[in-house]
């Protein structure tokens, strides 16, 4: 019997309210702020989804306009580290750190009226001036992460694609359609 077939029970249902973890689907729902308790949940979901069966895929569905760019990472870096096949899907909101989860499908479905947005992201630093500096010097270093991901994936969709064409997409908000997410090469198919 395929989990497809199978009912969750009054268990798996309260859990999946409790930590946006559907086990019998292998999914995991991703919403609103990108922010650490929410992170730990979905780092323990992505863990816990493997030790059950490290072979069949785990879907991630996503629908922020972003958050913390660091819980973001944690996320994408667990995904990408599990060896574990990923599938993610966008609807509604994929936005900011949201993008870089997002990234971290193999397989990445867009919804038809979902809003896609890439940008520099944010910072706002306050304290001592040397601090201050040293964090923005940082912020220049971790953007340029993002910046990869992004560029591998273009690439795929339009081989004249250079780091040059990310940076300038991501120097404001660019707001993007399902469909151009799939042409730019961010999403590999629209639901």
């Amino acid at each position: 019997m395929t989990t497809r077939n199978r009912r969750p029970n009054k268990g798996q249902i309260d859990q999946f309210f409790d930590y946006s973890v559907l086990i019998p689907a292998r999914t995991i729902y991703i919403g609103g702020e990108i922010e650490s308790p929410s992170t730990d949940c979905v780092i323990k979901a992505l863990h816990a989804l493997k030790a059950l069966n490290s072979r069949k895929q785990i879907t991630m569905v996503i629908n922020t306009t972003g958050g913390n760019e660091y819980d973001a990472w944690a996320i994408y870096d667990t995904a990408k580290n599990l060896k574990v096949p990923i599938r993610t899907v966008a609807q509604g909101a994929c936005m900011s750190a949201g993008t870089i989860i997002f990234l971290a499908g193999g397989i990445r479905l867009i919804a038809p009226n979902c809003v896609f947005m890439v940008h520099d992201g944010s910072d706002c630093n306050i304290g001592e001036r040397k601090n201050v500096e040293r964090w923005a010097e940082f912020g220049k270093k971790y953007r340029t992460y993002a910046y990869k991901i992004y560029y591998e994936v273009m690439k795929k969709a339009n081989k004249k694609i250079t780091m040059k064409d990310v940076e300038h997409l991501c120097l404001l908000d660019t707001i993007l359609t399902a469909k151009e997410a799939v042409e730019k090469g961010f999403a590999t198919g629209i639901l």
